[in-house]
């Protein structure tokens, strides 16, 4: 799973990261934002199609390994960051088929 880090080029990219964290991203590239991270519609992309196919209805899916890895990975450095072990967040859905030059679909998609 492909962490994209708020203010790198690759995070800039609304089909990499969706659109708010896209447009949030090009902000940090520029002005001072509290930092922050996303992993990458691709990889999201994988995990859901292996949680459509093996998720009943009754049932809630596990974060796999890889993805769970890549989140730990990425807090810790986001502590590092920001120089505490265990810092608050705040966690967004950012869907690249959303917020849109000529649609937006705010509230529509579950978190």
């Amino acid at each position: 799973m492909e962490v994209l880090w708020l203010g790198h080029a690759g995070c800039h990219d609304v089909h990499q990261a969706g659109a708010k964290a896209a447009h949030l991203s090009r902000l940090a590239s520029h002005y001072r934002i509290p930092p922050g991270f996303c992993i990458a519609a691709q990889g999201y992309s994988q995990w859901a199609e292996v949680r459509d196919r093996t998720c009943s209805s009754l049932a809630t899916p596990s974060i796999p390994p890889a993805l769970s890895d890549a989140l730990a990975s990425a807090y810790r450095y986001l502590g590092e960051i920001c120089g505490i072990t265990d810092p608050s967040v705040a966690v967004r859905s950012s869907a690249t088929d959303e917020d849109g030059a000529t649609l937006s679909f705010a509230g529509q998609h579950e978190t």
